[in-house]
């Protein structure tokens, strides 16, 4: 428990703001995660380390916020919203005296055991894991960046879909959401400076859970998510067919992994050497899912006023349809990155 030390009607207004804000004053609301320790359990040394850490911080007379820290080694974005969502309502529930548990579509389900393996990956990355288990899990401030929330609303999502549609008439919010952030982001990239040249990288997860073979649950808790690499040179994004070559791309890589002989797990066995194929790439890292009902979470208290995810892309869309996009920039990204966003879709 904390609480804001300061002018808390402006801090509050200030923090759960969209305008740009420093990311170091986002993060004292956000717990570290503990670094692991090493323990004997049966005369075996074994590594016990902290999967999640929540910090409620006081706005005395305005308000309250909860930030979470956790480790991907025990749970997905999906598996963490779950329990948020479980957390919520549970809460909500006592509020009023009632206990109906059992008609949460959220509580966990933890068999491992409906998840097949036949090409042996949990073992290859047990040993990834293994050799860096002395990382701390913690995300950490970065100097000189700041977040800010850019609005999408519907009908500029669907300007953005009937720009591709005749070419890929399914074409999904999320797909041209990224596409469009993907193709800001180049043309900030190339206005400071960095070459037409450089391969720009894509990667965000896709839940797979009603995608593998057999299916499992929904509310599976655990990591059920798919890196999705996708790949492109700044001048293929910048130019005038740049967002519609982002969309093509984004759909190619999705199509290969869910229309092929092998399953959606194919090539994960070599998903390490994905990530280090892509060091001295620019990476853009999207993070959770705007299919994740963030706002209509109530603990017994109303809505949340603002929903953010620290340091990477993050898409939430809101109870009238409208698409936040949460991007972590620095200082002298976020002018030339605003002014594009904004005039992409006036355009």
């Amino acid at each position: 428990m904390a609480e804001f030390s300061g002018d808390t009607s402006q801090g509050f207004e200030h923090l759960s703001g969209n305008h740009p804000r420093d990311v170091d004053e986002l993060f004292a609301l956000v717990p570290q995660l503990p670094r692991g320790d090493t323990e004997t359990v049966e005369d075996d040394s074994v590594l016990v380390s902290p999967v999640l850490s929540i910090q409620v911080t006081l706005f005395p007379d305005h308000g309250f916020s909860i930030g979470f820290t956790n480790s991907h080694v025990v749970a997905d974005g999906k598996s963490l919203f779950n329990f948020i969502r479980t957390w919520a309502s549970i809460n909500a529930e006592q509020l009023i005296g009632e206990c109906n548990y059992e008609i949460l579509d959220t509580l966990p389900f933890y068999d491992r055991n409906v998840i097949k393996d036949p090409k042996g990956i949990a073992s290859i990355f047990f040993k990834a894991q293994h050799e860096n288990s002395g990382a701390s899990f913690s995300a950490a401030p970065s100097k000189d960046r700041v977040q800010a929330t850019f609005v999408m609303n519907v009908a500029q999502i669907q300007g953005l879909k009937n720009l591709v549609m005749d070419k890929i008439p399914h074409v999904s919010t999320f797909m041209v959401a990224c596409s469009y952030v993907w193709n800001c982001m180049a043309k900030t990239r190339e206005a400071l400076g960095h070459g037409t040249e450089v391969e720009q990288c894509l990667v965000y997860g896709m839940d797979v859970r009603a995608r593998l073979d057999p299916p499992i649950p929904a509310n599976y808790f655990g990591n059920a998510v798919l890196g999705c690499w996708n790949t492109l040179k700044t001048r293929q994004l910048v130019g005038e067919d740049g967002f519609c070559n982002a969309v093509e791309e984004m759909n190619r890589v999705l199509d290969e992994k869910i229309n092929n002989n092998e399953g959606v797990l194919k090539g994960l066995e070599t998903y390490f050497d994905d990530i280090g194929a892509a060091k001295g790439k620019e990476v853009i890292r999207v993070v959770g899912s705007h299919k994740f009902d963030y706002y209509t979470t109530d603990f017994g208290w109303g809505k949340s006023k603002k929903y953010e995810h620290l340091n990477r892309i993050c898409l939430i869309r809101d109870l009238k349809g409208d698409l936040g996009i949460g991007i972590c920039l620095s200082k002298n990204e976020i002018d030339s990155f605003t002014t594009t966003f904004i005039q992409g879709l006036i355009n």
